[in-house]
């Protein structure tokens, strides 16, 4: 039987059994105080928990700040290279339009019944530019304003590329009415050169004698359209396309003359105000259809106010045919 006189007696019963220790504790400490070792250790873990939560939220959140920054970095730098895309767009729009209104400019010294045409081009010119300039005000005027929100500066992008759109499809309009523009004043010169070889045919018609005393030849007669269809009836034409025998019957001139020497020989003449391709190889073509036909000489002349340099020196310079310089008030009308 176990003794206990004190109280260090009883501690040392208590420590050597457990059992009694336990049954002490029961009735000594409250129910509170004994599940309190479980409370902290779940508040441990919730704290744990809570910690990992946070940790979480903070990496979450460092990498959805980073992905903003760097969406932010590329919108900025998105914008400036579509605000360099636009300056570079504008010069050189600037520039085609210096372009522009310098060959309209020529275009209206020229042609004198132009003017109110140019007149209104250069007017919807200037209303264009005023309109440009206005849009790139308020766009300028908008990007400060939009610097404060990415989201603004989104919607920024998508009216600064609608704007530059609608610049280049102003500009390409404007591309073609110069187009227009040219087209026409290039059928009004080649109509005047039309105009002007009518009256250079018909002056050295009225002049052929003269014409034939200049080349070195003598005029016997100028060959009627009716004299050249005699020709060639009664010539051998097979193999010839029937195209060349009619343009060779139309001929601007054919003199039969006589040279230095008293020889026959005939010349076949082209006349146009400005002397081209086409008017030497029909020249050349005649005059190889009269020897043909005739079996006398005949000699290639081309006549005009202007000679290509090309022509000078493949045709005229090589004999192939003679060149007869027109002058130019001879060409002129009345």
């Amino acid at each position: 039987m176990t003794t206990i006189d004190n109280i260090q007696d009883f501690i040392r019963v208590l420590g050597e059994n457990p059992d009694w220790l336990e049954e002490v504790r029961i009735r000594v400490l409250t129910r509170e105080l004994l599940g309190l070792p479980q409370v902290v250790a779940e508040l441990a873990a919730s704290h744990a928990r809570l910690e990992n939560t946070f940790q979480r939220f903070v990496e979450t959140t460092d990498r959805r700040l980073e992905a903003l920054e760097n969406t932010v970095a590329e919108l900025a730098a998105s914008h400036a290279r579509l605000e360099n895309t636009f300056q570079r767009f504008v010069e050189t729009t600037d520039r085609r339009l210096d372009a522009l209104e310098t060959t309209v400019a020529e275009l209206a010294a020229s042609h004198a019944r132009l003017e109110n045409t140019l007149q209104q081009f250069v007017e919807t010119t200037d209303r264009r530019l005023d309109a440009l300039e206005t849009t790139v005000a308020e766009l300028a005027a908008s990007h400060v304003r939009l610097e404060t929100t990415v989201a603004e500066l989104a919607a920024s992008h998508v009216r600064l590329e609608t704007t530059v759109a609608e610049l280049a499809a102003s500009h390409v309009r404007l591309e073609g009415t110069v187009a227009k523009l040219a087209s026409i004043v290039e059928a009004i010169h080649k109509d005047v050169g039309k105009i002007r070889g009518v009256y250079a045919r018909d002056a050295i018609i009225a002049d052929a004698d003269g014409a034939a005393w200049e080349l070195g030849f003598e005029l016997q007669t100028a060959l009627s359209r009716k004299d050249i269809l005699g020709i060639i009836r009664s010539s051998d034409t097979s193999g010839i396309d029937r195209g060349d025998l009619q343009s060779f019957r139309t001929a601007d001139l054919i003199m039969e003359v006589t040279d230095s020497e008293g020889a026959d020989c005939y010349i076949a003449m082209e006349i146009s105000y400005t002397v081209h391709w086409d008017d030497t190889r029909r020249a050349i073509r005649n005059a190889e259809f009269l020897t043909r036909f005739t079996g006398i000489p005949a000699h290639a002349v081309v006549a005009g106010v202007n000679l290509n340099d090309r022509i000078r020196r493949g045709v005229i310079e090589s004999k192939e045919a003679l060149w007869y310089e027109i002058p130019d008030k001879l060409a002129q009308a009345d």
